[in-house]
């Protein structure tokens, strides 16, 4: 009859093996750090670490420079009435001069546009038709 190892032991057995596989691995590693393919792998990735610490520095730098951006355009706009500077979303855009409440000012626009083009019969009887509207609705 088979006997039946403990759990524990057999995690030792499986450790043991595993740290021999280890063992002959480095061996195996330190002969395939000397190839060439091996030595432009390394060099490309020495040079991505590289790469990936410029860009952390200069997302820096662009974080640094979107705040004081946006400091500096809200003081621009402060300074404006009817106007405002944008620049987009994170300042990735030309800078460009809008109107403050544009919509607003286009629907306004709209609206008088409509009413100077009615016929004239309309345009006599307007206060009575905006009134009639304005009490169906208050």
């Amino acid at each position: 009859m088979a006997t039946q190892i403990r759990k524990f032991e057999q995690e030792a057995i499986v450790d043991t093996i595993h740290s021999k596989i280890e063992e002959a691995s480095k061996v195996d590693f330190e002969q395939l750090k000397e190839t060439a393919k091996f030595i432009t792998v390394s060099n490309k990735s020495k040079q991505i670490l590289k790469l990936a610490d410029k860009i952390k520095n200069l997302e820096e730098e662009k974080y640094s420079l979107r705040k004081e951006a946006s400091k500096s355009l809200k003081e621009l706009n402060s300074g404006l009435n009817r106007y405002k500077v944008t620049c987009g979303y994170s300042f990735e855009d030309e800078p460009k001069l809008e109107l403050e409440h544009s919509w607003s000012i286009k629907n306004d626009i709209a609206n008088r546009v409509a009413i100077a083009l009615l016929p004239k019969d309309a345009i006599s009887n307007l206060e009575s038709i905006i009134d009639k509207i304005a009490k169906e609705f208050a």
